[in-house]
C-alpha cells in the first residue's frame, strides 16, 4: 500500500505544529528521512519541514504552483495529483 498510517484533526496538535506528525511516525517506526509527506497548502509544508519529514506539494488542493515555489518547494518537489506520485518516485 501507498500509506501506512494516516491521522485526523483531532489530534491535540493540529498542522502545521510539526507535532502533528508524532502519532504517525511512533506507528510507523520507520526515520523521518525515510518518509515522505504529501500535502496541498502551505500548512502542511510547514508542519512536515518543521518535523524534518520531506514533502511533495500536490496542486489538487487548490493552491496554487507559485506559492509553493515562492515558499522555496522546487519544482521537482511539485506534483498536479497525488496520482503524479509513482512517476515521481521512479524518478527519485
Amino acid at each position: 500500500t501507498w500509506f501506512d498510517a494516516t491521522s485526523t484533526s483531532d489530534w491535540k496538535y493540529p498542522k502545521p505544529d510539526p507535532r502533528a506528525f508524532e502519532p504517525i511516525m511512533e506507528s510507523i517506526q520507520v526515520p523521518k528521512e525515510h518518509t515522505v509527506y504529501i500535502g496541498d497548502i502551505l500548512f502542511d509544508w510547514r508542519a512536515a519541514t518543521g518535523a524534518g519529514i520531506p514533502f511533495i506539494a500536490t496542486l489538487s488542493g487548490g493552491t496554487p504552483e507559485h506559492v509553493f515555489l515562492h515558499a522555496g518547494i522546487s519544482s521537482d518537489r511539485i506534483i498536479r495529483s497525488i496520482a503524479d506520485l509513482p512517476k515521481l518516485i521512479e524518478e527519485k
